[in-house]
């Protein structure tokens, strides 16, 4: 979507920076405008897909596991030791 704006933009840019008249590119603008939206009900539907899956997620009973190592500072050990396992 960044880069869709981006291209908007320099279109645009171009069009002034070479005099052109407002209805050069007009439909390739259009276009564009058509993919921005596109674009935007696409990503809507993954976030609401993204949400959908959680809810299934927690229905059947699975539950997030992190997963990897990092380092812990002295502060994280300390807070760590305050928490209670939890099986």
């Amino acid at each position: 979507m960044v880069q869709a704006a981006e291209l908007m933009a320099d279109l645009l840019k171009a069009r002034k920076d070479l005099g052109l008249s407002a209805v050069v590119g007009d439909k390739a603008s259009a276009k564009l405008v058509e993919a921005l939206a596109a674009l935007g009900e696409a990503r809507s539907a993954m976030v609401d897909m993204h949400n959908e899956l959680s809810e299934v997620k927690l229905r059947v009973g699975i539950r997030t596991k992190l997963v990897g190592v990092e380092e812990k500072t002295e502060e994280d050990i300390k807070t760590l030791g305050s928490l209670r396992g939890v099986a």
